[in-house]
């Protein structure tokens, strides 16, 4: 088994910016990775000139943990993007949260 295969992996979504770093003629994205530990989104930056393959098979992070006892923080983790089906989950997940925590307001 390689590094690579014992790395945990977070799956995440693509933010376009618009903006571009100094020195940078290209955009940079970002990219929100949903950390199960945190329980909240990890965010990195993503130049857009960088090869997007490696999104779709993974690409290694440093950890943004806040949660000091999450795993993540001894070797970081892979980042992959999700997929439109796992986004779609994702997305109604998070709105059903919303309105739960609407409610209890």
């Amino acid at each position: 088994m390689t590094i690579k295969e014992k790395t945990p992996v977070l799956k995440g979504f693509i933010e376009r910016t618009g903006e571009r770093l100094p020195g940078n003629t290209e955009e940079t994205v970002l990219i929100h990775a949903w950390c199960p530990f945190c329980e909240r989104f990890h965010t990195h930056g993503w130049p857009y000139e960088d090869d997007w393959s490696l999104l779709r098979y993974g690409t290694h992070r440093v950890a943004h943990c806040i949660n000091q006892e999450s795993p993540l923080k001894k070797g970081g983790y892979m980042i992959k993007k999700f997929t439109k089906k796992e986004r779609k989950q994702m997305l109604n997940w998070l709105l059903k949260e919303e309105n739960d925590n609407e409610m209890l307001q």
